[in-house]
C-alpha cells in the first residue's frame, strides 16, 4: 500500500480536528491543549519513576506532533537509576556543546516506537480531558443562565420522579418531580419553558436544576410578556403561588397614573391570558394586585374579590413545630405573633376564604402577619375588635397626602377582645407556597 504524503497526512489531522470542534463544541487550542496535556501526563508516567518530565508540541497547520523527554544537566548522576530525570553535563554536551549545568535536555521521542500500552494511555487522558473540558464549558454557558427561562425539548419522562430536558442538544437539564406544576401532563418532543433554578459543577458532570414550580419562574414569565415590566415602569413587589393551582403577585408603578394591576392583565384579560395559558394546561389562576404600603390596605387588596368592611390586630402566643434533621425529632416553639382579625360580607366569607382555604392562605402570606382571622360581618359585632375599611383607608390617605387630607377620628366601639375561630382557621391547607425572596 502507498504510503501518505505528507500533505495528504496534514488534511487528514486538520479535518479530525474540525470534526471534533463541531462534534465537541470546543474551539481547536482547547483540545490542543488536551492533546498536550495527554501526552505528557502519559509520557510522564512512563516508567517506575513518577518524576519524568515531557513536552509536546503541537502545530495543527503543519500536522507537526512532537514529543520530548526532558532531563536536568548534572555534573554526575547521584544514583544510577536517576538516568530517566537526569543527565550528565558530559553526556549532554556530546549533542549540545553550549548546554550548561541546570539546563534541561531535550530528546526527541519518534512517536512510531511508543508501545501500545502508553498509546491507550494518551487516549484514554485525551477523552478524560476533552469531557473535563466540555462539562466546564457546559457549566459556563448555562451557569450565566441561572435565574432565567430557558427552553427545551422534553426527552424522557419518569413518572413521580423527574423529567429530562434537552437543551437545546447542548445539555440536559434536570426538574425534579417536586419543581413541576402539579397537574400538568408532560409529551417527549414537547418543547417547554423551564427556571433555571440552579446550574453546578460535580466530579462526574454538571447538573443544571430546572423548575416550574418555582414563584420566580412566573416573575420571569411576567417579565418577558410585559413590556412595561422589562422596561421598569411597572414592579413586581411580591408572588406567592402554590403551583397548579392558584398565584397572587403584587405588582406597582413609579410612572404617575398607570395602574400597574390594569397594565398586567390586560385589556379584556388578554396579557394574563398568554401567561395563564402557559401554567398547568391554563388551570392556575392569577390574582394580579395594586401594592399598597400599608399591611392593612394590602390584605383588603389580597383577598378581592371579597369585600373587606374592617380589620383589627392585636397580638397572639404562638406554637409552630419543626423538624430537627440532626435528631430527626420534632421540636416546636413558642413565640408573640402578629394576629390580622378580617371582617367580612357575609356574601363574601367564601370568597375570601377560597377553595380548602388556599385564598386566605395566600393573603397571609402576602400580608406578612403570622395569622388572619376571617369571620363575617354578622358573627364579627360583640366578639372582634376592628377599625373599619373606611376610616384604615382614610387615614392611609391622609398620609399619603398630610396636606390635602384631614382624618376626624371615628370612635370605635372596643368590645372584649376574644377572637371567634373561623372557617379560615380551621380549613388549613398542606399545599407548598413558594414566595419570592425579599
Amino acid at each position: 500500500m502507498a504510503r501518505k504524503s505528507k500533505k495528504n497526512q496534514v488534511e487528514e489531522i486538520i479535518a479530525a480536528f474540525a470534526e471534533l470542534e463541531e462534534k465537541r463544541s470546543i474551539s481547536r487550542e482547547e483540545i490542543v491543549a488536551a492533546l498536550k496535556y495527554a501526552f505528557e501526563t502519559a509520557y510522564s508516567k512512563n516508567a517506575y519513576d513518577d518524576e519524568l518530565k515531557a513536552r509536546c508540541d503541537i502545530d495543527v497547520e503543519k500536522g507537526e506532533f512532537k514529543l520530548y523527554w526532558i532531563r536536568d544537566v548534572v555534573e554526575k548522576l547521584e544514583y544510577d537509576f536517576d538516568w530517566d530525570i537526569n543527565i550528565t553535563l558530559e553526556e549532554a554536551q556530546k549533542t549540545n556543546p553550549n548546554i550548561k549545568i541546570g539546563d534541561e535536555f531535550e530528546t526527541l521521542i519518534p512517536l512510531e516506537t511508543l508501545n501500545r500500552n502508553l498509546v491507550q494511555r494518551i487516549e484514554g487522558l485525551f477523552t478524560q480531558r476533552l469531557k473535563e473540558t466540555c462539562k466546564k464549558l457546559i457549566y459556563d454557558q448555562f451557569k450565566v443562565l441561572e435565574g432565567n427561562i430557558i427552553t427545551g425539548q422534553v426527552e424522557k419522562v419518569e413518572p413521580g420522579k423527574y423529567v429530562l430536558i434537552d437543551l437545546q442538544g447542548k445539555a440536559n437539564g434536570f426538574m425534579p418531580i417536586k419543581e413541576a406544576i402539579p397537574g400538568e401532563v408532560y409529551r417527549e418532543k414537547e418543547q417547554i419553558k423551564c427556571y433555571v433554578k440552579e446550574v453546578t459543577l460535580e466530579a462526574k458532570k454538571e447538573s443544571i436544576t430546572l423548575s416550574r414550580a418555582d414563584a420566580r419562574f412566573l416573575f420571569k414569565l411576567f417579565g418577558q410578556e410585559i413590556s412595561e415590566i422589562q422596561s421598569g415602569d411597572v414592579y413586581i413587589r411580591n408572588i406567592v403561588r402554590i403551583p397548579g393551582t392558584r398565584s397572587k403577585i403584587v405588582v406597582s408603578s413609579k410612572v404617575p397614573g398607570l395602574d400597574a394591576a390594569g397594565t398586567c392583565i390586560g385589556r379584556n384579560g388578554s396579557r394574563i391570558q398568554k401567561i395563564v395559558e402557559q401554567l398547568a394546561n391554563g388551570k392556575e389562576k392569577i390574582d394580579v394586585i395594586q401594592y399598597y404600603d400599608d399591611p392593612l390596605m394590602m390584605i383588603r387588596e389580597a383577598l378581592k374579590p371579597a369585600v373587606v368592611l374592617g380589620i383589627g390586630t392585636h397580638k397572639e402566643e404562638m406554637t409552630i413545630s419543626t423538624f430537627d434533621k440532626d435528631s430527626k425529632q420534632k421540636k416546636t416553639k413558642t413565640f408573640v405573633g402578629s394576629v390580622a382579625d378580617v371582617v367580612v360580607s357575609n356574601e363574601t366569607l367564601n370568597l375570601a376564604i377560597g377553595l380548602k382555604g388556599q385564598n386566605a392562605f395566600l393573603a397571609k402570606k402576602i400580608s406578612k402577619f403570622d395569622k388572619l382571622n376571617i369571620v363575617k360581618i354578622d358573627d364579627a359585632y360583640g366578639n372582634v375588635t376592628f377599625k373599619r375599611m373606611e376610616q384604615i383607608e382614610a387615614e392611609y390617605n391622609a398620609r399619603k397626602n398630610p396636606q390635602t387630607v384631614k382624618v376626624e377620628p371615628t370612635p370605635i366601639k372596643v368590645v372584649e377582645e376574644t377572637v371567634k375561630e373561623t372557617k379560615a382557621e380551621e380549613t388549613k391547607t398542606e399545599e407548598t407556597v413558594y414566595v419570592t425572596p425579599s
